[in-house]
């Protein structure tokens, strides 16, 4: 008797080998991406590179679009779009304010600092300012301490601001500053490397966000070449890290465009969950994916719940804080739910994500748009 199941043992083994090495290649191939993405330039009001770089992989296809800020649209089938999904595609960076009479350059930002020492966590890592001629090289600075006061000193070292800080590109003076490329409003972003660490996490500045942005590259891409199977419209999101506060919840300006644009009656919002120690009860980066819906009568929450069952992956849920994305679209009429990734020392140079988060909710992702796509 257990010979002859042998070879249908046999078979069943090298199957789940085979989807194993699958979803392992599939998982390999969305770090690369993330890794390319990690070196894109896109703080908000400069997002053209990203955008460019999406449609680059498309090679010339894909019914594109893009909306007065920037943001970007992919629609995957002819007709009505059954889900959106939507992301943002900017990050935090810094423009070119001042130059001072030694070359010096000094800094201001086009949206609201995250936390109160977003900039001073800033101090002495390299940075790239993006001119018209190329990317120069820089170093933001601070002044010698043993040369300042105590009362100065005391105040720099406990919070850095734009209005003391400075970055060093080695121009000698203002005209030499000028001479090398670069010019005031030009973009300047931190020089970004992902690394790998221990464990399976990766580290890398505003990981969080170009993770999602990946990774929703990634999921356009299958979706593209198996469109025939799928209804969905991607949207990566320009100027998102412009919020304004309301009394109903922080509007995002980018979504708020979007909005008008946006024909589905499901949206999926990926977007990050910050993780800070001891925060965030329930929450544990590496343990899965992040569910926020719209509440217990979202089809789309329950949609995504029984996708994380039958694939079995974990799935963790919370009810806040709320992606301001996600408030913005939720104008009452469309159903709309976030999967968010759960990221560590967000908002700092050293933001970190794990690659079993990654992979289920590139795995989540996409199994929601091919039940999109069969009408399930």
């Amino acid at each position: 008797m257990w010979r002859d199941l042998r070879p249908v043992t046999a078979v069943l083994i090298i199957f789940c080998l085979i989807l194993i090495t699958q979803s392992a290649a599939g998982s390999e191939s969305l770090v690369r991406l993330v890794e390319k993405l990690c070196a894109i330039p896109s703080p908000t009001g400069y997002e053209h590179l990203m955008a460019d770089a999406i449609m680059g992989h498309f090679e010339g296809q894909g019914a594109f679009s893009r909306d007065n800020l920037g943001s970007l649209y992919l629609s995957v089938s002819s007709g009505t779009p059954i889900l959106a999904v939507v992301t943002s595609m900017d990050e935090i960076g810094y423009v070119v304010s001042g130059i001072t009479e030694h070359g010096y350059l000094n800094l201001d930002r086009g949206v609201p600092s995250p936390h109160g020492l977003y900039d001073t966590y800033q101090a002495g890592h390299p940075v790239r300012i993006w001119t018209e001629g190329g990317p120069v090289n820089g170093l933001w600075v601070l002044p010698s301490s043993h040369t300042l006061s105590r009362v100065r000193r005391q105040r720099i070292m406990q919070e850095l601001t734009l209005e003391n800080a400075l970055v060093d590109i080695g121009a000698q003076s203002r005209e030499d500053a000028a001479r090398r490329g670069v010019a005031y409003l030009d973009p300047v972003t931190t020089v970004s490397e992902m690394h790998h660490l221990a464990g399976g996490q990766l580290s890398a500045p505003c990981l969080g966000s170009k993770s999602c942005t990946a990774l929703q590259l990634d999921s356009a891409l299958k979706a593209y070449a198996a469109r025939d199977a799928s209804a969905a419209q991607f949207v990566w999101l320009a100027q998102a890290k412009i919020v304004r506060r309301r009394s109903g919840g922080p509007v995002c300006w980018g979504a708020l465009a979007a909005r008008k644009r946006i024909s589905a009656p499901m949206l999926l919002v990926i977007d990050t969950f910050t993780c800070p120690e001891g925060a965030a009860p329930g929450v544990v980066p590496g343990q899965g994916p992040v569910l926020m819906g719209a509440g217990e009568d979202s089809p789309l929450a329950a949609r995504i719940t029984a996708a994380a069952q039958a694939l079995d992956i974990p799935l963790q849920t919370a009810s806040a804080p709320r992606s301001p994305v996600m408030v913005t679209l939720q104008d009452g009429e469309r159903d709309v739910a976030a999967l968010l990734l759960p990221v560590k020392f967000a908002a700092t140079p050293s933001e970190v994500v794990w690659r079993e988060d990654l992979s289920a909710l590139q795995s989540l992702v996409f199994s929601l748009l091919t039940r999109e796509g069969e009408g399930l």
